[in-house]
This record gives C-alpha cells, structure tokens and sequence, in this order.
C-alpha cells in the first residue's frame, strides 16, 4: 500500500473551480480541510489547508496552482505525520452558458509524506508525482449560489486512483464567497470550508 493516498490531497486532483459568472475562473481561495483515511484497516484523522488559484488566458484557456499540506489529528503519543504537495496545471472550458459551465483540466501533482515515532526514534518519507486529468461542471443555482461537481484520476508510478468532488459555493458580499466542499477516494473523505476572493 502507497504511503501516499490521493485523497490526502484531494483538492489537489479537483479541476479548478470558479464564481457564479460564466468563464470567470479568476480567484484565489483557502481552504480548512479535515480528512478520514483508512490506514492499515482503521480511520485516521488529518486536517490542514490548501491555497489555490486560477488565471484565465482567455474565454476557454485557464492555467491553475494549488499548495495543500495536512498533518495527523491524532493523539498517538510521539506519532507525526505531515503530507504536502503541489499540482500545476492547465483547464479547458468546453461550453457555458448562463446556466452552466463544463470544464476539464490537466495537471501535474506533486506530493511528499512523511512520518516520525518520537518514542522509537524511527521515521519514514515517500514522494510521489503524477498527472491528473479531470472534468466538472459548474451549475448556478441562483444568483449568488453555485453547485460545482466533477470527477478527477490521478495516474502516480505505484498506481492510480479515482476522486469524486462536489462543492457549493455562495457570494456574501461581491468578489467574496464562502465554500464548502466534500471529496471521496475509495472509501477516505475529505471534507473542507473555505473562503475565495475573485478578481
């Protein structure tokens, strides 16, 4: 089994999202992030954050960064676990109108885990990297309320793994919105708030 779970960083593998106008994928966001993993047969708690952000090229070329790092939420005396990475990438705007949006997005990821036993002395460190290819759909609900969805794999050298998504996001004041968004990686969750400021 990888030491490395996608799911640990699963908003990195989410296609990039955006506001309720159509083609605008202008923002920068940050996100609180509280993760169930299932390690050796047993739930396992993190939490962190992630900074992201989207520029749009054009009407349907969008380029995207996101940094994400979670560490155990465990009290396991002298345990430490910490996972950050990076993905980079480039999406692509299918079609939109005033009712939705469908995008797909390639990127590289890049991700790093390591963990430490205080009591023992012993650590251990993996580092993974891959392409992730994947597609969503942005639907407007109302005016200032947004329903983002899709579905994201991630091609690493030990294997592969699919991810589900599904955010919702609402404007509170104009540029600045509130999100909440929930993540699923054969059978381990994600689930996070945020807020994002959009340019």
């Amino acid at each position: 089994m990888s030491i490395i779970k996608p799911i640990l960083l699963a908003s990195l593998l989410a296609p990039g999202l955006c506001l309720a106008e159509a083609s605008n994928f202008n923002y920068v966001e940050i996100d609180y992030l509280q993760q169930k993993i299932d390690i050796l047969g047993g739930d396992v708690d993190f939490n962190g954050f992630e900074l992201s952000g989207s520029y749009e090229v054009n009407d349907e070329v969008f380029v995207s960064a996101r940094y994400a790092d979670v560490s155990l939420d465990e009290d396991v005396p002298g345990l430490k676990a910490d996972v950050d990475g990076y993905a980079l990438g480039v999406g692509y705007i299918f079609g939109s109108n005033s009712t939705a949006t469908v995008f797909g997005e390639l990127s590289y990821v890049d991700q790093s885990a390591k963990a430490s036993d205080g009591l023992t002395g012993t650590s251990a460190k993996a580092d993974a990297d891959g392409i992730s290819v994947g597609f969503g759909v942005r639907m407007n609900t109302s005016e200032r309320t947004e329903l983002n969805f899709g579905l994201s794999y991630v091609d690493f050298d030990e294997g592969g793994a699919s991810l589900g998504y599904v955010e919702f996001v609402f404007e509170f004041v104009e540029d600045f919105s509130g999100t909440l968004n929930f993540a699923s990686s054969e059978g381990d969750t994600s689930a996070g708030f945020g807020v994002r400021y959009s340019y």
